[in-house]
């Protein structure tokens, strides 16, 4: 669907999915201890300035693995874009993962009907207004 996308957003889009894939590649991972996993989701945002960050050890799957450990060809492109576009995908990154944190906290418990809706929100709602922002 991204290649249907005229250039000048396709490499946006693209961007954010892969920044928000290697964000949700950290909380799932189930080998972090908690402390750091909260320090990695709370700094991820501001990962995407730098040129040099990548893991070799996280990702339940060769695919993922390969993002994080090519994480700078990511955060390159990211930061070839235009402001307008960064702030969006910055935001996102760190609401996402101030609610990735929140469930941290919970010991991954959704309780009920409210945290399920709270737990949805931040992994696919945050997506779709991130891409409607991008897309207006």
């Amino acid at each position: 669907v991204i290649e249907e996308l005229p250039r000048s957003i396709g490499d946006v889009v693209c961007v954010f999915y892969l920044v928000l894939r290697g964000l949700d590649t950290v909380e799932d991972e189930m080998s972090l201890p908690k402390e750091e996993k909260r320090v990695l989701l709370k700094d991820f945002a501001q990962i995407l300035y730098s040129d040099r960050w990548s893991r070799d050890d996280l990702g339940e799957n060769e695919f993922y693995r390969n993002l994080l450990q090519n994480f700078p060809r990511v955060t390159k492109t990211f930061r070839s874009f235009e402001e307008k576009y960064r702030r969006i995908i910055v935001e996102t990154t760190e609401r996402m993962a101030a609610g990735m944190i929140e469930f941290i906290e919970k010991d991954y418990s959704i309780d009920d009907l409210n945290d399920y809706n709270a737990y949805c929100h931040y992994v696919a709602g945050l997506v779709g207004k991130g891409l409607s922002e991008i897309f207006v």
